[in-house]
């Protein structure tokens, strides 16, 4: 069967798209059948389903005496061998970073995803539903939702509210149990709600000076985010069957992470703290201790990390920081070298204009790595080595890490301190490069004059979130969808209001033209100017969008709320399925536009804090022709075209021109470079309302 990868995706610039402007569908019967049964699929996981529907159909599902109704029917049989010999058993704690757990998923992956049709692929699940560890089946199906082409426009519910667990501390878990034992009707609010606050670890745990940002790394949209980027390029899926080498996933994945230190660094400097401290395996002082303060859904806690505590306290560990140390040699061989070699001894040049994907491919180690047995699991090994989880028991007696989880893993602070090490790898890569000259970056006849933007203000509001995935409950019958009484978690999360910029340029003829603009620091810790050259990787990119430029004077105007590069909050599970059943029922349309897409950062973490001073950043816009128009062959109004190749905006690198070492005056001279100081403001929610009513 030939794959058209053309699912929801998620990444960050040009690895995701925002709701497609003025475009939509109306979903027939088929599709909501499909959306509702999804749904229920999801609901309150670690118990067995109560849809008794569902339960009957996984009851009567025998996979074994089905074989024809599955693509590649050896896969099928390699799964139920495994099966039926040792599966991870239900109520397991479930982590891909287990080499015995993971290579269970991949096999329950494909039974999902060699379904020939829908219907095969429903039965399936409704069988695994009950008989699958509930973690697995998660992470399984959402990934095959996601690269099934007959799932396009399958909406998943928001991962915080199918696995509240890995999103809110165990706290709120605690009261959540505690009130489900009291008279729910002398709690809930005339909404029928029951409102818990849900303060972020860092409010209440002394956990140093990074407890100041995890209103950012605890934030639920910015994880959400992340988990479906691993979901959408899982670190095992690849090679020629599921072409996501099409979308360079290599480059993404180095450009991903590199825009998520800028973003989290923006956020440091906003809290008076400096840059991301570097590794040092040498110093355990340099290495963050960290309490996660959640807890799996089988009462054992997430691991905490002790501070000054040195990493080798045993075999497994020692073994461990030997791999990190050989895998990162062997990858600075072949930076050195500017070559990679491949599984059947061959070589493949590494400065070449594919080099940038080819290295990310080897780091990371997927199936498009050249020689992933030489090159290992940079990445893997030091999530491993920081998670101080040690050595396993059993595969199925295991505590992982926040590390081990995509949910999880923005949390620890010392997510940033793995990946500024790899982003670093790239930068030696990056040093052998050509620096961009005046002739690679101007664009001839075409001058920015200025930029004119609003005041930009940033705040903290209140974000309910549904917590009812995390009771035993009885849906045998149809949900209450008036009468439910649901139990929510309210956190405060970061947020800006709305803004709008405008760029002024002049253009000697017509011509299409691509732009693009970034925000970045000016000034450091200390308020030191930092250099652009040392800079250069601090810039996140904020926008990204075609123009039509006409001959004479342009002001292309932009608003913050349409930046293609972002998304809206996720409308909560029981509205959208309300919105299904009055679907189905005939009593309003249910329409596809995109608008709940997962791809992309939540659009209010589009700028930094900032401080209530007034805190200086850059904003710089650079305007480049479309020399070669990308044509998608995917329906954006309800996809984002993973796999498809044509999610780029043009076949510049990600990240243009900060992509590249700055040398001496580059962008000067350059008429259509232009720069200029933004300061953010931070004001209490209550200055924003009064100063939207006055």
């Amino acid at each position: 069967m030939k794959l058209l990868l053309l699912c929801i995706v998620a990444g960050i610039s040009l690895a995701f798209a925002s709701p497609t402007m003025g475009r939509s569908k109306v979903a027939d019967k088929v599709f909501l059948e499909r959306q509702k049964n999804i749904f229920r699929l999801l609901m309150h996981i670690t118990q067995r389903n109560t849809w008794q529907d569902q339960v009957q159909i996984g009851q009567n599902w025998k996979i074994e005496q089905n074989l024809d109704s599955y693509n590649n029917p050896q896969l099928i049989k390699d799964f139920l061998e495994e099966y039926n010999y040792c599966f991870l058993p239900r109520g397991r704690a479930f982590t891909i970073a287990n080499r015995v757990q993971i290579k269970q998923a991949i096999k329950l992956f494909n039974v999902f995803y060699y379904a020939k049709d829908f219907d095969t692929f429903y039965k399936t699940a409704c069988w695994a539903r009950d008989n699958i560890n509930e973690g697995m089946f998660i992470y399984a199906l959402t990934v095959a939702v996601l690269h099934r082409p007959d799932c396009q426009g399958i909406i998943l519910p928001a991962p915080y509210e199918i696995y509240p667990w890995f999103f809110v501390n165990s706290d709120v878990v605690q009261k959540v149990y505690k009130y489900r034992m009291q008279n729910w009707n002398n709690l809930k609010n005339i909404n029928n709600e029951i409102i818990i606050n849900a303060n972020y670890s860092g409010w209440y745990l002394n956990i140093g000076s990074d407890s100041r940002l995890t209103y950012f790394t605890e934030d639920v949209g910015l994880n959400s985010f992340y988990y479906y980027f691993a979901m959408d390029y899982p670190p095992w899926l690849g090679g020629e069957k599921f072409p996501l080498n099409n979308d360079r996933r290599g480059e993404l994945y180095y450009f991903v992470h590199q825009q998520l230190l800028a973003r989290y660094y923006m956020e440091r400097l906003s809290n008076g703290l400096g840059s991301v401290p570097l590794l040092n395996f040498n110093s355990p002082s340099s290495i963050p201790s960290y309490t996660p303060s959640l807890q799996y859904p089988n009462g054992l806690y997430f691991p905490f990390r002790p501070s000054k505590t040195d990493l080798i306290f045993d075999d497994f560990t020692r073994n461990l920081l030997d791999q990190v140390y050989t895998t990162e040699m062997r990858i600075r061989n072949a930076i050195d070298s500017g070559f990679v070699i491949t599984e059947d001894g061959g070589k493949i040049p590494l400065i070449t204009e594919n080099g940038m994907n080819i290295l990310g491919n080897l780091i990371q180690g997927n199936p498009d790595s050249p020689h992933r047995v030489l090159y290992g699991f940079l990445p893997h090994y030091l999530r491993l080595l920081l998670g101080f989880t040690g050595k396993a028991l059993h595969p199925y007696k295991i505590q992982p890490s926040v590390l081990e989880h995509g949910e999880t893993s923005l949390r620890d602070p010392a997510f940033y301190s793995i990946y500024k090490k790899i982003i670093w790898l790239f930068q030696l890569y990056i040093q052998k490069l050509p620096s961009y000259t005046h002739n690679d970056l101007v664009y001839p006849g075409v001058k920015i004059e200025n930029i004119d933007i609003d005041k930009l203000v940033t705040y903290f509001d209140t974000y309910d979130f549904d917590l009812n995935n995390l009771l035993y409950t009885d849906y045998t019958k149809e949900l209450q969808l008036d009468n439910e009484i649901r139990i929510k978690a309210r956190q405060q999360r970061l947020n800006h209001k709305p803004f709008t910029y405008r760029i002024n340029l002049v253009s000697e003829k017509a011509g299409k033209s691509i732009v693009r603009v970034y925000l970045g620091p000016k000034y450091d810790e200390n308020g030191q100017l930092i250099p652009l050259q040392q800079n250069r990787l601090n810039f996140y990119l904020l926008d990204l969008f075609k123009y039509e430029l006409k001959a004479g004077k342009n002001t292309l105007e932009r608003n913050s709320r349409q930046l293609r590069y972002s998304v809206k909050d996720r409308t909560n599970f029981l509205t959208l399925y309300k919105k299904v059943m009055l679907g189905l029922e005939g009593s309003e349309e249910f329409i596809l536009d995109n608008s709940e897409a997962h791809c992309g950062i939540p659009n209010r973490l589009l700028l930094p804090k900032g401080n209530r001073d007034g805190m200086v950043f850059q904003l710089y816009v650079i305007v480049s022709p479309l020399k070669e128009e990308v044509k998608r062959n995917y329906d954006d109004v309800i996809s984002c075209g993973v796999g498809s190749g044509t999610r780029y905006a043009d076949n510049l690198p990600l990240g243009y021109p900060f992509d590249r070492w700055i040398g001496g005056y580059t962008f000067n001279n350059v008429p259509n470079i232009y720069h200029q100081d933004v300061i953010i403001y931070h004001r209490r929610e209550e200055e924003i309302n009064a100063s939207i009513q006055n």
